[in-house]
C-alpha cells in the first residue's frame, strides 16, 4: 500500500490493508469486521465529545444559575412580609393574688408575651448559643442549611437541615410547620426581608415568645413558670440554657417524663449551650465550670376555674371591663369583653390568699358542713355567698361565690337579683354610731339600742312622710342584728 492510501485509511478510521492471499483475492474475514466496528465506535465517541464539550457544560451551568437567580429575584419582589398568624398572637390572661402569687390562667394558649428587656442578657444569649451562634452577624438566612432542607423535602427525607433563629421565627409567626418547597422558599425570602427591616432584638424577642417549650407552654414566660416557677426576668443562666436546649425536642427533653437516654441527651445539649457561650466570650470559663444542671420542678396541675377560682376570675374580668369603658379605652361593654377575651392581661386582685382560705374554711364550718339535703329537702336550696372587705379602703380581700363555679355558675356574692336585706343593717347601725345619732326620743343610739319594728318612725317617700312598720322585729345588740317573726 502506498503512503497516500495509508493516509486515506487513517482518515477513514481504518488500518493498513491486510496482505492479499496467494490467490490474489483480499482477506474479508474477522479482521475486516473488527476494523468496521472500531471505526463505528470512534465515530460515536467523537459525536459525544462534540456534544458535551467543557464549554457547553459551563455555559449550561451558567444559564441555570442565571435562571435560578432570575426566579429568586421575581420571588423576592412578589413575596412580602405578611401579617402574623392569629394563633401565634394568642395569649392567656394571668391572675394573681394581692401578694403577686399565681391564682389562675385562662385562654386557649398558655402564652404571656414579655419584652426582651425583661429577660436577662445572659439568658437571651443561651438561645443564640443553642440555635444560631452567628445570629448577630448573619443576614437572617443559612443558605447551606436551607438548600439541604429543600433537598431533603424534595427527596422525601422529612424535616432535616439547619436554619437560623430568624428563619425559625418566620416559620412560627408568619408561616406554618408544613414541610413543602413553597413554604421553604417563602421562609427564605421573608427572613431576608425581615432581617433588613427589623432589629436583631426584635427578632430574638419574637423567637423566644413564639416557640413551644413543652408542658403546654408557649413563650419563655410560660416556660419559666412551667419548669422553674419563676418569671422570665428571674431566670438564671443555667435555667435559661435548659429552656434553650428544650426547643430541639420539648417532649423528649422534659426532665419529668424523659427516659434515661433523653436525660443524657438534654444534659449533653445543656453543656453544648454553655460551652458555646464560653467560646463566644459571653460567659467566663470559671463561671461555666461552677454551674450545675438545674433539674426542673415537676409539672403543675392545669390551672382550673373550679372551686372559688372561677368566681374570682369572672369578678376580676367584670371589673376590668368596666374600667376599660369608664376610661374610654372601649366604646361599650361588648368591645371591652372582646378586649379582655383577646388575652395578654396580667391582673392582680385585692384577694388575700390567706384570708380567702380562711373565708372558705369558715363557710364550710358554719354552714355547708351542717346541711343535709337527704334529711331536709330545704337544705338543697341553701346558697352561701360572702365577702370580706378591708374597711380602710373598701377592697374585697376574700370572696365566696357558691359551692363551686362549675356546679353553681352565678356568683352569690355579687349577683344583683338579690336584695342585701338584713345584711345591710350592721352597716346602718355602724353609720349611726359613727355620727352619734339619736332615737326619736333623744336617746343616743348604741350597740344595745333595741328596734322592735313598731315605732312607725316617719320615712320620707317622694316628699311625703309615711309611717314605716315592717312585719319583723329586729334587735340590735353588740353591733349585730337578727330578725324573727312578730
Amino acid at each position: 500500500m502506498g503512503r497516500a492510501e495509508e493516509r486515506r485509511a487513517r482518515q477513514r478510521g481504518g488500518h493498513r490493508a491486510a496482505p492479499r492471499r496467494s490467490s490474489g483475492t483480499p482477506a474479508a474475514g474477522v479482521g475486516g469486521r473488527a476494523d468496521a466496528r472500531r471505526a463505528a465506535r470512534s465515530g460515536g465517541k467523537g459525536r459525544i465529545r462534540r456534544l458535551f464539550t467543557w464549554k457547553k457544560i459551563l455555559g449550561t451551568c451558567l444559564g441555570l444559575c442565571l435562571l435560578g437567580m432570575g426566579a429568586f429575584v421575581v420571588l423576592y419582589m412578589m413575596i412580602g412580609i405578611p401579617q402574623g398568624n392569629a394563633d401565634a398572637k394568642l395569649q392567656s390572661n394571668v391572675y394573681r393574688y394581692s401578694d403577686g402569687s399565681f391564682l389562675a390562667r385562662t385562654g386557649d394558649k398558655n402564652r404571656e408575651i414579655v419584652e426582651l428587656g425583661r429577660v436577662p442578657k445572659e439568658v437571651q444569649r443561651t438561645f443564640v448559643a443553642a440555635e444560631n451562634k452567628t445570629f448577630y452577624k448573619d443576614a437572617g438566612v443559612d443558605f447551606k442549611g436551607t438548600a439541604r432542607g429543600l433537598f431533603n423535602t424534595l427527596s422525601g427525607r422529612g424535616a432535616q437541615g439547619g436554619s437560623t433563629i430568624t428563619q425559625q421565627y418566620v416559620k412560627n409567626y408568619y408561616l406554618s410547620q408544613e414541610q413543602t418547597v413553597t413554604r421553604k422558599l417563602k421562609e427564605l425570602v421573608i427572613s431576608l426581608k425581615l432581617d433588613r427591616e427589623k432589629s436583631k432584638d426584635y427578632i430574638l424577642a419574637g423567637y423566644i415568645n413564639t416557640s413551644y417549650y413543652g408542658r403546654g407552654a408557649y413563650g419563655i414566660q410560660a416556660a419559666a413558670q412551667a419548669y422553674y416557677r419563676v418569671d422570665a426576668e428571674d431566670l438564671t443562666v443555667e435555667q435559661g440554657a435548659y429552656l434553650a436546649a428544650l426547643l430541639q425536642a420539648p417532649s423528649q427533653y422534659d426532665w419529668a417524663v424523659a427516659s434515661d437516654e433523653g436525660k443524657r441527651l438534654v444534659q449533653a445539649r445543656w453543656n453544648y449551650v454553655l460551652n458555646n457561650m464560653v467560646e463566644e466570650g459571653w460567659l467566663k470559663k470559671s463561671e461555666r465550670d461552677a454551674m450545675k444542671f438545674p433539674v426542673p420542678k415537676p409539672p403543675m396541675p392545669d390551672p382550673s376555674l373550679s372551686g372559688q377560682t372561677g368566681y374570682l376570675v369572672k369578678a376580676a374580668d367584670a371589673t376590668l371591663e368596666k374600667q376599660l369603658v369608664d376610661q374610654g379605652t372601649a366604646q361599650d361593654p361588648q368591645q371591652a369583653q372582646a378586649m379582655v377575651d383577646q388575652g395578654g392581661w396580667t391582673i392582680t386582685l385585692n384577694i388575700d390568699k390567706k384570708r380567702q382560705a380562711a373565708l372558705e374554711k369558715a363557710v364550710k364550718a358554719q354552714l355547708t358542713s351542717k346541711l343535709s339535703p337527704k334529711k331536709r329537702k330545704v337544705d338543697a336550696d341553701v346558697q352561701a355567698g360572702a365577702v370580706s372587705v378591708n374597711p380602710k379602703n373598701g377592697a374585697v380581700v376574700a370572696m365566696y361565690g357558691g359551692v363551686d363555679y362549675f356546679e353553681h355558675f352565678r356568683n352569690n356574692a355579687t349577683r344583683t337579683d338579690y336584695q342585701p336585706a338584713s345584711t345591710f343593717k350592721p352597716v346602718i347601725l355602724a353609720a349611726a354610731l359613727e355620727e352619734n345619732a339619736e332615737t326619736q326620743d333623744g336617746t343616743p343610739i348604741t350597740a344595745n339600742t333595741i328596734y322592735d319594728g313598731t315605732s312607725k318612725r316617719p320615712v320620707v317617700n317622694n316628699g311625703t312622710k309615711v309611717g314605716f312598720a315592717p312585719r319583723t322585729r329586729t334587735t340590735g345588740t353588740t353591733g349585730t342584728s337578727r330578725s324573727r317573726p312578730r
